[in-house]
């Protein structure tokens, strides 16, 4: 190269910022994983996952059955202890985060919920519902909020209404509530345990005091002779038919079979069929 002959020198570029690459493998919906309490954000706990991620645990998908109890669980949940959570929701990280942090819900509430209601068998016509143990939180003029005292449910609000309770009447039933107080402890059945329909809100658990004695009446009606006649009487008419007193049961003699029967006549029957208490009556 002579003297007179230039070089041209290319400009180096300057270095380019390099994401951190994304998380393998982002978690499936009801996965259930460990993790560590990191931090509390005041609305919400940040939660280190085994399997390297944080997630988000926010208060109201902490367990505890209830509101109250959820607001206990957060008040004693400490930095460093560890939790055995399900995940609700994994999703990629967003465009404009540099550190490319997947986002992660997770829920200790919703494995509480599924423990429960695998544990608590609701009542049918034929087969008896959970035993559990519960104490009298409230009483109100026709029904009873319960606190369930053991098992998986224990700590959930549970109701007892005056349909449910011991009583040929419905003045009877009302005393029988009446006469409950707070921290009275009752063993009683579990008549259903069901999640709401309402996405936020706890199980829905309703008990019974005599679910024996309904399935009880239920056998003895499906027993009923059906060659028997039984002298009746028309009490009222109703939709589908009249209801006719007799043997002190109640059925119904369909509009097909009425005729000019009404109420206060008298009626020769037979059982035809018995669907559930609902007995369905013929002309004998």
């Amino acid at each position: 190269m002579t003297t007179d002959e230039t070089t041209t020198l290319t400009p180096t570029a300057a270095p380019t910022a390099v994401k951190p690459a994304a998380t393998s493998t982002l978690f499936a919906d009801g996965q259930r994983v460990a993790g560590k309490v990191k931090r509390d954000l005041g609305y919400a706990f940040l939660v280190k996952l085994e399997a390297g991620p944080t997630a988000l645990l926010k208060y109201d998908q902490l367990s505890g059955g209830t509101n109250g109890k959820r607001q206990e669980r957060r008040k004693t949940l400490k930095i460093g202890e560890d939790v055995a959570i399900e995940i609700l929701a994994s999703l990629p990280a967003k465009e404009d985060d540099k550190l490319n942090r997947p986002r992660i819900r997770v829920s200790e509430r919703k494995i509480q919920e599924e423990n429960i209601l695998a544990s608590l068998k609701s009542a049918t016509d034929t087969e008896a519902g959970t035993i559990v143990e519960v104490r009298v939180t409230e009483v109100r003029d026709d029904y009873l909020l319960t606190e369930i005292l053991d098992g998986d449910a224990k700590g959930c609000q549970a109701i007892l209404h005056a349909l449910r309770v011991p009583g040929d009447n419905r003045g009877e039933r009302d005393e029988f509530i009446a006469s409950k107080t707070k921290g009275d402890v009752l063993t009683a059945e579990v008549l259903h345990c069901k999640r709401s329909p309402k996405k936020h809100e706890d199980l829905q658990i309703a008990l019974t005091l005599v679910g024996e004695a309904e399935r009880e009446e239920l056998r003895q009606l499906a027993a009923i002779d059906r060659t028997i006649i039984f002298r009746g009487q028309a009490c009222r008419s109703v939709e589908g038919g009249i209801e006719v007193r007799f043997d002190g049961l109640v059925g119904l003699l369909p509009a097909n079979e009425i005729h000019s029967t009404s109420r206060g006549d008298n009626v020769k029957v037979k059982v035809k069929d018995v669907q559930g208490r609902k007995i369905i009556l013929t002309r004998a």
